[in-house]
């Protein structure tokens, strides 16, 4: 099976916000899916709550992540998780998969980086 084939059959049966906006991003025509890896739970929610705290000023830039926090959380054992890196043209983030279903995921806007031609040291442009 292919891997987007196997994404859209691991989402939840429950449908949250985070994954109709999964969905969306399964169902766009610019999604690239990258290699999927396995990943230790207690390592993935040290990662992700690092992360939530280094986006909060973010806002509606970002998505599932709270929720992913609250589901790995819940989830107890020394157990492993399949990560499947996605991107489209609008987010980046990963798709965290136990037992053959999506339990969340973790996506965040793309483009909000800029650069400044020339070097810049704190702010200040060198010429």
């Amino acid at each position: 099976m292919n891997h987007l084939g196997y994404l859209k059959s691991a989402l939840p049966k429950k449908r949250e916000r985070w994954s109709q906006d999964l969905n969306k991003i399964l169902m766009s025509d610019s999604l690239k899916i990258g290699i999927p890896y396995d990943e230790d739970l207690n390592l993935l929610l040290l990662k992700y709550k690092k992360r939530s705290l280094s986006n909060e000023s973010f806002g509606s830039d970002i998505f599932g992540l709270n929720a992913l926090i609250k589901n790995l959380s819940s989830c107890s054992g020394n157990h492993k998780a399949k990560i499947y890196p996605l991107k489209n043209d609008f987010f980046s983030g990963e798709c965290v998969i136990m037992e053959n279903e999506i339990i969340g995921c973790a996506f965040i806007k793309r483009g909000r980086s800029s650069s400044k031609e020339g070097l810049w040291i704190n702010g200040n442009k060198i010429d």
